[in-house]
């Protein structure tokens, strides 16, 4: 290529309002705004002889030429930019030419992260909603069958939140659900997962034995022991009922065993509120 069109060439690129670079035999000889500010590089010369392997890591390997393909590039700011990139192979050329547009869909990533986010959790409590719990659940289940290792879960009512809803009103109610979100997620431990199943029923799925759901249940009994703040003023008690449910024998789909934990959690009303109550394999029950 001569002199003249190199000069046209670089005058294109730099013109042009999409972020572009252009590589010769992998090293960038034009950038303009645009792709410097996808770049996080202040101003395209300051790209300009390097490899364009050391500016965008990975782009021999991940882009093709003629195909886009999409990476992330960890700018000088340490902040993250998902992209898209395309080359295009300059023919004609006795160096090897190549045209690299750069689309920043960063801000499209985020909306569909924080869409997919609000499909799985519930907006009150920021706890996974029914939906995601049960995914949950039957995911563990059949991951410890595999292993031929327990599964159990808690179901927990709250106890009285009826009363607080109707007597001081749904958004004091809300309050108190939000509070009680993050009082679970403080009395959880590795490896457990809390979500609402909807209104004032949660499910703590626990990668574990009934002893070691028992624990869980004494935990978080515990932890609702502390007055629970509804307001700048204001602070309620509250008890929760819980069934607790395992799958000793690696046989329980997860429908099953949250039915024989609902079953238990009813138990646990029965005998007076504010406890635990483990339902055996049998649904025989006793209490803790």
């Amino acid at each position: 290529m001569q002199r003249g069109q190199k000069r046209y060439l670089h005058q294109l690129i730099n013109d042009l309002p999409a972020p572009t670079i252009l590589v010769e035999d992998g090293v960038i000889v034009a950038c303009n705004a645009p792709a410097a500010d996808v770049l996080g590089v202040g101003h395209g010369q300051a790209v300009i002889t390097q490899r364009v392997d050391a500016v965008i890591a990975g782009i021999q390997d991940a882009a093709p030429i003629d195909e886009r393909m999409e990476i992330t590039i960890r700018r000088s700011d340490e902040s993250i930019k998902h992209v898209i990139i395309s080359c295009t192979a300059l023919a004609g050329s006795r160096s090897r030419q190549m045209i690299v547009g750069l689309e920043d869909v960063t801000e499209l990533r985020r909306a569909i992260t924080e869409t997919q986010r609000l499909a799985a959790y519930d907006q009150l409590t920021d706890l996974p909603n029914r939906r995601f719990t049960l995914e949950i659940l039957q995911q563990t289940i059949a991951r410890n069958h595999r292993s031929s290792r327990p599964t159990s879960v808690l179901f927990l009512d709250l106890d009285g939140f009826k009363i607080i809803n109707d007597t001081l009103g749904h958004e004091t109610g809300d309050n108190l659900l939000r509070e009680i979100g993050r009082t679970f997620r403080g009395a959880i431990r590795s490896g457990e997962q809390i979500g609402r199943l909807g209104g004032d029923e949660f499910v703590l799925i626990i990668d574990g034995d009934v002893a070691t759901a028992q624990l869980a249940a004494q935990r978080v009994l515990n932890a609702l022991r502390e007055p629970i703040k509804i307001g700048t003023a204001r602070s309620a008690h509250i008890n929760a009922s819980i069934g607790v449910a395992s799958d000793e024998h690696h046989s329980l789909t997860a429908s099953e065993l949250l039915s024989a934990a609902d079953h238990a959690m009813y138990q646990a009303k029965r005998a007076g509120r504010g406890q635990a109550v483990v339902a055996a394999a049998e649904l025989v029950v006793t209490k803790i």
